[in-house]
């Protein structure tokens, strides 16, 4: 394996493992169905801070349709914060959530936030030098919340070191223990 590939051992309910290489998702084992099966509630919504144009190409609601190449693409290229904000019909409790982002683009930095029933944000975690287009992130305690948020704070950068769109193909959230 090259010095660019990276292999992650994905721990809980998992005993598979990913391997990337070179931008592109190898799955082994059954990774990509079990994330799969962790849905987002009917009549989940999700707003971007932008959104590029492209006749509902890029909406924010692509990174919660179960579809890993459909993606949400924010409109302001190199520029950050960009946020993508999920809103669940009723509050959920989650123990974390996984991010696809896009092969060629992808999110390097970025924080979670969750609001709860009585309107105040809480960072549940932060991710920053993300190597590869996938990556989880496991919060403190379960935290129930009625919004949640990816506060992206920089992506990969193109050959003149100038930072790329904010790209999220699909969130996955965690429930499990």
């Amino acid at each position: 394996m090259s010095s660019q590939s990276a292999v992650f051992s994905i721990k809980n309910s998992f005993s598979s493992f990913l391997i990337v290489h070179l931008g592109c998702l190898i799955f082994t084992g059954n990774i990509l169905q079990a994330l799969a099966q962790a849905k987002w509630p009917d009549r989940t919504q999700a707003t971007g801070s932008t959104t590029a144009e492209g006749n509902g190409t890029y909406d924010a609601i692509r990174a919660i349709d179960g579809n890993v190449h459909s993606f949400w693409n924010d409109a302001t290229l190199g520029q950050f914060p960009d946020v993508l904000t999920i809103i669940p019909p009723d509050p959920v409790t989650l123990t974390g959530i996984s991010v696809i982002s896009d092969g060629v683009g992808w999110i390097t930095s970025y924080s979670v936030r969750g609001q709860s029933a009585n309107g105040s944000w809480e960072e549940l975690s932060s991710l920053s030098q993300i190597p590869v287009p996938l990556s989880m992130t496991f919060f403190k305690k379960p935290s129930s919340m009625s919004r949640l948020q990816i506060v992206v704070q920089d992506a990969m950068k193109n050959q003149t070191n100038v930072p790329l769109f904010s790209r999220i193909n699909e969130v996955f959230p965690h429930y499990w223990n």
